[in-house]
């Protein structure tokens, strides 16, 4: 009468159903605190807290203050705090203020960025070794320039050409 593979069948629609619709946060809705998922997320209001989730998309006239840890996000509003995911899109309506790590990210014309972008292979830290998930929050820094001191007034800069003395 009941067999094994009816009872898979009726819950994996059900499971994957839940997994395909995104959590909702409305406009006139104030979240305080966080918010953590494996599916995906839609702000459309305003959430002061970290968000962790496979998918999340902010909506133009959303704010976000908190870490956002993700898969793939997609930022039409305002975001102040870091972004980690493995793709970022900021939208020409994006207003970003913190740094972002990622693996793919693109920029459209007009979004606006005040924080350093850092591309890395693992941006969300998954399953990283202490020592290595140390380094990845360490951001990228040019080579060091010597600074004259009172007895290298002839001595170049680095990046600076090499000048010959005339000889006297």
């Amino acid at each position: 009468m009941f067999s094994k593979t009816n009872t898979p069948t009726k819950s994996a629609p059900a499971s994957s159903a839940v997994s395909s619709t995104p959590s909702l946060i409305s406009a006139n809705l104030t979240i305080d605190g966080n918010l953590t998922t494996e599916g995906e997320v839609q702000v459309d209001g305003v959430v002061n807290g970290d968000v962790t989730c496979g998918r999340l998309t902010v909506g133009e006239k959303s704010r976000i203050s908190g870490e956002i840890t993700a898969d793939d996000v997609q930022i039409r509003g305002e975001v102040e705090g870091r972004i980690k995911a493995r793709s970022v899109q900021l939208a020409k309506s994006a207003k970003v203020s913190g740094d972002i790590w990622h693996e793919v990210l693109s920029i459209e014309s007009g979004a606006q960025l005040d924080g350093l972008c850092k591309h890395t292979s693992n941006p969300r830290g998954e399953k990283a070794e202490p020592g290595k998930q140390e380094t990845a929050a360490t951001p990228i820094t040019a080579a060091k320039t010597q600074q004259p001191s009172s007895g290298d007034h002839g001595k170049p800069q680095s990046g600076e050409p090499v000048k010959k003395a005339a000889s006297a």
